[in-house]
């Protein structure tokens, strides 16, 4: 499949940008200050409604750079897995096609991962890391080393817990929450980074891993009642999903207005929609403004 992409592709300069808990209900409609993605929204090719495969950063990306499920590829776990030998990941394939391949990325993605593969340059960055100028200019003096056709790869991790907003954005008009608040900081970051590959023959690619569930994280109460859920439903084997929805309902009523599970702390718990939904936007001169509401699969 990804090589029938690539011919239709004609050598285009490949940038694929994966935002870490990156939420699609969030992306497209917040209470933050997004003008940049808001004007992609507005002029790019957008996806609603994709879902990932996995609801952990490492089977995420695994799946998004193989198109194969991790019984295929061998990565099961954030970090005790490793990527088959046999399972050719994009990076290799365009490889294979003339392309210079770079990647910058954080979190749990390290070399060890086997995802480094088919990349001239993997740069891993600390989790603490945002993108800033330094990684920007880093960027940049390797695409005046490098010639055309290129492929790069980042993985952002500004939304990932714990969420840290600078000073500047940490007022309720960039958004009702830290989420949305560091969304509208990322956003501007996001246009920073776009500007500096923006260039003619260039697809650039916006996705998330997966999403995340944050309106109650880190109070004592989601502590106490995922801590009793999961003594209950996961070492005790009892059916508390009954429970769960009730308490969900309940809560919810004193919670942001946002689709959530307040129970849930994050993500690797569970597959609703908030953590399996991520979106998609594909920044492209020969691609017509178009949203699309049909559900598909990032794994495609």
């Amino acid at each position: 499949m990804f090589r029938d992409i690539i011919r239709q592709m004609k050598s285009k300069n490949i940038v694929l940008i994966c935002i870490d808990c990156l939420r699609s209900d969030l992306f497209f409609e917040n209470d933050g200050n997004t003008t940049f993605i808001d004007h992609i929204i507005a002029n790019e090719t957008t996806y609603q409604n994709l879902h990932t495969s996995a609801n952990t950063t490492t089977p995420a990306v695994a799946s998004l750079m193989t198109g194969t499920y991790s019984e295929k590829n061998g990565v099961h776990s954030l970090r005790e897995s490793k990527l088959n030998k046999s399972t050719d990941t994009l990076a290799e394939i365009l490889s294979k096609y003339g392309y210079d391949t770079y990647a910058n990325v954080t979190g749990p993605l390290s070399a060890n991962t086997g995802l480094n593969r088919g990349f001239d340059s993997y740069h891993h960055r600390s989790e603490s890391t945002d993108i800033d100028e330094d990684v920007l200019d880093e960027f940049a003096d390797w695409m005046k080393s490098t010639e055309d056709p290129f492929f790069a790869y980042f993985h952002l991790w500004e939304l990932h817990a714990p969420v840290e907003v600078s000073e500047q954005y940490d007022d309720p008009s960039y958004g009702r929450c830290a989420y949305e608040r560091k969304l509208s900081e990322l956003d501007q970051k996001l246009k920073r980074l776009i500007e500096h590959v923006k260039r003619e023959d260039c697809v650039i690619l916006i996705t998330g891993d997966h999403g995340e569930a944050f309106s109650w994280r880190g109070t004592a109460v989601q502590f106490t009642l995922s801590r009793i859920r999961g003594s209950l439903r996961f070492d005790n084997g009892f059916d508390t999903r009954n429970a769960e929805r009730a308490v969900n309902r309940f809560l919810s009523k004193f919670s942001i207005d946002i689709h959530d599970h307040p129970i849930e702390n994050g993500h690797r718990e569970t597959v609703g929609d908030f953590v399996t939904n991520v979106p998609l936007a594909i920044i492209d001169d020969n691609l017509p403004g178009n949203t699309f509401d049909q559900q598909c699969r990032q794994i495609d």
